[in-house]
């Protein structure tokens, strides 16, 4: 069968038994009509009966072989995050100033463990003169303790400040380390919001690359003497791990791992379509009348959803999408019932009624995809509080006031669409991280009690926020590319049918058409989910190794012309006018179009490592071919 051929929705059924075909004369037909328009008809009849029986021969068993037409990508797609124990690094003596942001009894203890350190107030303002006198480390140690995310973002918006500060001191501290306790423990008893910060942490790394900022995560029920401990350890390891949480199992790190086996055991699970039915009851779907949304809604309606109900602020799909026709294929289906409602996820008084009106006049619920957010990017220096909280709101608030509104039907399919940036960080999309590692974190702590599952999803083509950008082809020739809105809705459809209780392999699952090893590359930074990704060998853009090998056999002045010349057309691509010796942090890069621009020659030269300080290291198209070349 044609492995391009989209067969969703289009039930294939496979023979699985054998008949008896020995006593009586039978006909059987059998008719193909090709999708290339081509049609074969077999007519096949029994022979006349012998004299004598025939012999008995041995049973022909039949391999019932699983169709798998474009599923067969989730295979090397579907990453799983695993914290795997690494034993204590050796520590050194910490010399020199160290800032202590926290509250009491936090900060005394913090400070006493800390040879130098010195407690400091939180406030941006407060902040900027401590940060420029000298200090060689800083401690960010103002946990999140609220469940509600609207709460959570006080402490969010007070790491915002720290870091801004940070960025903005001319001699501010090298070395930061953000403290969190039960971020990344899903058994504490209370949901904690620490999670977020790692999200907005994680972006911060790639827009302050002279800093290294480490976060470290505490059991939530840890003393602050043992919290002290942990943090002066740290501070003082003679090799950082930017990443680390204490846990039962001892000090661990995060690192994505493929998961083929997960993958193939969903396949399998997924062999038989006609098995699959949903719970009775009502599905949410928030965002709903958006590309992801309706994308979700078809596979719950596929797997027997009876009932939908499709939110989204405005109540209709946004024009000039495609999108009514999506909507009016599900409404005119016979087995499903569609309701299409207005609700602000973001106000927990607008999500109760809505819940309240669904539960009286329709039907209960029995599950919850929550696909609402909004992208609103802006470099970290000058991302302020409100357009934090503005990102926030729809994914943080809103899963959580599903989940207030829902807890007495409890339902069981409970999934957050969360993004690949909550876990290696997003350049100019700080928020946007937070908000999703707020939902990785929400999503495994429910996971333990009702339910509960997050979906990274990379970049997706022809909806969603990559669409609303224009950045679909911004992602041609580099690491990380766009999944299509089918894979999506195959990979959507692997998950829902099987999202019983311990049915799938982890709560959290990143789906991503990448080359991480070729991603590190192109971003200069480390990140320590992906650091053990080997190159897959592929060649790039700029040709792979046989470019690389051509231009080192130049002479060194022509082969520095050459370079130049690829830099120069890497800077015109971006509408960039530029003298060779002209400033590049003077020539109006923003750190947006800086990190895009560090890309696109990174993606040009693959056998050359970049430092994520290239920008400042290297500041003219001149001095950057010379460390090219």
């Amino acid at each position: 069968m044609n492995p391009n051929i989209d067969l969703s929705g289009f039930n294939v059924i496979m023979p699985d038994k054998l008949m008896d075909w020995t006593s009586i004369a039978y006909r059987s037909g059998v008719s193909s009509f090709g999708f290339s328009g081509t049609n074969g008809h077999a007519i096949m009849e029994a022979p006349p009966a012998a004299a004598e029986p025939p012999p008995k021969r041995a049973p022909v068993v039949y391999s019932r072989k699983l169709l798998k037409p474009w599923r067969d990508w989730v295979d090397t797609i579907l990453y799983l995050e695993e914290w795997q124990p690494t034993p204590h690094v050796p520590v050194t003596v910490w010399e020199g100033k160290c800032l202590v942001a926290s509250t009491e009894p936090m900060a005394g203890a913090i400070s006493g463990a800390i040879p130098g350190a010195e407690a400091a107030r939180s406030t941006a303002s407060d902040l900027e003169p401590q940060m420029s006198a000298g200090a060689r480390g800083a401690v960010f140690a103002r946990l999140a303790g609220a469940e509600d995310a609207e709460a959570s973002t006080a402490v969010l918006d007070e790491l915002l400040g720290f870091l801004q500060a940070v960025q903005r001191a001319p001699q501010g501290p090298k070395l930061v380390l953000v403290v969190t306790r039960g971020a990344h423990d899903p058994k504490r008893s209370r949901f904690d919001a620490g999670a977020s910060l790692w999200g907005l942490v994680r972006s911060a790394r790639l827009e302050m690359p002279r800093t290294t900022i480490k976060t470290v995560d505490l059991p939530a029920d840890a003393s602050p003497e043992a919290v002290a401990q942990a943090v002066a350890r740290e501070l003082c390891a003679a090799e950082a791990d930017l990443e680390v949480a204490y846990t039962d199992r001892g000090r661990c790190v995060p690192r994505l791992v493929e998961a083929p086996a997960a993958a193939s055991q969903l396949q399998r699970l997924d062999a038989m379509l006609d098995k699959h039915t949903l719970k009775e009851g009502l599905h949410v779907v928030t965002g709903g009348l958006g590309g992801l949304g309706l994308v979700a809604a078809r596979q719950l309606a596929e797997l027997g959803a009876q009932g939908l109900l499709l939110t989204s602020r405005s109540g209709r799909v946004p024009e000039g999408q495609g999108l009514e026709t999506q909507l009016r294929w599900l409404e005119e289906l016979p087995t499903t019932a569609v309701h299409v409602r207005k609700c602000d996820v973001a106000a927990s008084e607008s999500v109760s009624a809505l819940m309240t009106e669904a539960v009286d006049t329709i039907a209960p619920v029995a599950g919850v995809v929550h696909a609402a957010g909004i992208l609103d990017r802006c470099a970290l220096a000058e991302l302020s509080p409100e357009r934090l909280g503005k990102t926030m709101a729809p994914k943080a608030a809103g899963a959580w006031h599903l989940h207030t509104s829902t807890e007495a039907s409890k339902p069981g399919l409970f999934v957050c669409f969360s993004s690949v940036s909550a876990v290696v960080g997003l350049a100019g999309g700080a928020a946007y991280a937070a908000a999703n590692a707020y939902l990785d974190g929400f999503a495994l702590w429910r996971r333990e009690r009702y339910g509960g599952l997050s979906l990274q999803w990379g970049p997706v083509s022809q909806v969603g926020m990559t669409a609303a950008a224009g950045s679909d082809g911004h992602l041609e020739g580099m690491a990380l590319k766009a999944l299509s809105p089918a894979q999506v809705g195959s990979a959507l459809r692997l998950v829902l049918a099987q999202s019983g209780p311990g049915a799938l392999p982890s709560g959290e699952m990143l789906f991503a058409r990448v080359d991480w090893a070729a991603f590190t590359r192109e971003l200069g930074a480390e990140i320590p989910q992906i650091k053990d990704f080997k190159p897959k060998g592929q060649a790039g853009a700029g040709g792979g190794a046989d470019a690389g090998n051509a231009l080192a056999a130049l002479p060194a002045e022509e082969r520095r012309g050459e370079v130049l010349k690829t830099i120069r057309a890497a800077a015109a691509g971006m509408g960039l006018s530029l003298e060779d010796e002209t400033p590049l942090m003077e020539a109006g890069l923003d750190s947006l179009s800086a990190v895009e621009f560090r890309n696109k020659v990174s993606s040009a030269f693959h056998q050359v490592r970049f430092p994520s300080t290239l920008m400042f290291d290297y500041p003219s198209l001149t001095s950057l071919a010379s460390y090219v070349s």
